[in-house]
């Protein structure tokens, strides 16, 4: 009896281990319908890689994004006009921008469906770098020489005027050239000029070239002498935001949670950056993007909430129009069609 049982005990088994088999492909079915695979995005820089874009690298790196469930690639920019304009027509999903460059490119374009959807710096970048050797006050650039930017090439020569302006500095005195970026960026370090403007985060770079010939270099922030605007956003479309909210809230908590890692560990973050750019000089990133944390960041703690970090302040966003507007000489703008505040202000 025993023996002739054995086919009827093989059945049971081979039974149960079906349903058991079974059971295990439920519920891997089941985890699988409950852990979505990644969403996957596209953010646009501003520019090529640079210091300020550290956050974006760390946060990739460290995991940052893909703990939100986003699968996230970084494309380079061609400056702010060309990101506005990816992401308006849906080239990418996300853009990092300039606040003010964003307002002179939109007021320019008939582009209306790109909002900024977070603040990853308060401040701008702007800045006078200056010969220390022959000027020590704002008042010493009256009659000083200077290489800008050419007209209608960036909005750093119309903030420079609008900086002058503000502060009774007198343009008719200084005598003042015009060219490319790769030429007037270099002029100050070189001696041929007193003064320039640029973008804080390259004051490291032009005093490298500049210590070669003894020129010691200081620096004069415009948010320091009435232009405080906002600086670096998070952008996205109208259509972006309406039929994928949960990506953009995700989004901009991944990016805010990055930019506050980055700004308790810039070491790291540089590191990031050029573990993914190693043509990059990475002394030069680490000073570069200190400064502009120092700068432009605001105060950001580990116990800071990512979201209220990047809130997009209604009054600090009029101001940043407004000057805007006057030093770019732009027509009115509605600041509140700039920015969309709701992933920013929940939790």
């Amino acid at each position: 009896m025993m023996v002739g049982s054995r086919p009827a005990v093989a059945r049971v088994i081979i039974v149960i281990l079906v349903i058991v088999v079974m059971g295990v492909a439920g519920l891997a079915f089941l985890y699988f319908q409950s852990s979505p695979p990644p969403s996957a995005v596209t953010l646009s820089l501003e520019n090529v890689p640079n210091a300020y874009d550290s956050p974006i690298y760390y946060g990739l790196q460290q995991g940052v994004f893909s703990a939100q469930g986003l699968q996230v690639v970084v494309q380079s920019g061609s400056g702010t006009s060309g990101t506005i304009a990816k992401v308006a027509s849906g080239g990418v999903e996300f853009g990092l921008a300039d606040t003010p460059g964003m307002i002179l490119a939109l007021a320019n374009s008939n582009i209306t469906n790109v909002r900024i959807v977070a603040i990853l710096y308060q401040e701008n970048f702007y800045a006078v770098f200056y010969n220390k050797a022959n000027i020590s006050t704002i008042k010493g650039l009256n009659g000083a020489s200077g290489a800008l930017s050419a007209p209608g090439t960036s909005t750093l020569t119309p903030f420079f005027n609008l900086f002058a302006s503000l502060n009774g500095l007198n343009l008719t005195s200084m005598k003042l050239q015009y060219s490319t970026s790769s030429v007037f960026t270099y002029l100050v370090a070189q001696g041929s000029v007193e003064f320039t403007t640029n973008k804080i985060h390259n004051l490291p770079a032009v005093q490298a070239v500049a210590s070669k010939k003894g020129i010691q270099l200081g620096d004069f922030l415009l948010a320091d002498y009435g232009l405080s605007t906002y600086g670096e956003a998070l952008l996205t479309t109208t259509q972006m935001i309406q039929d994928h909210p949960g990506i953009v809230q995700k989004m901009v908590r991944a990016t805010m949670e990055s930019v506050i890692m980055s700004r308790l560990n810039p070491g790291a973050a540089v590191s990031a950056l050029y573990e993914a750019q190693p043509q990059l000089n990475s002394t030069l990133l680490l000073a570069g993007f200190k400064l502009d944390l120092s700068c432009c960041t605001g105060n950001a703690t580990s116990a800071t909430n990512p979201l209220a970090f990047g809130w997009i302040d209604p009054q600090k966003m009029q101001q940043t129009v407004s000057l805007a507007v006057e030093g770019l000489s732009l027509r009115k703008i509605n600041a509140t069609s700039l920015y969309d505040d709701s992933f920013t202000t929940s939790s």
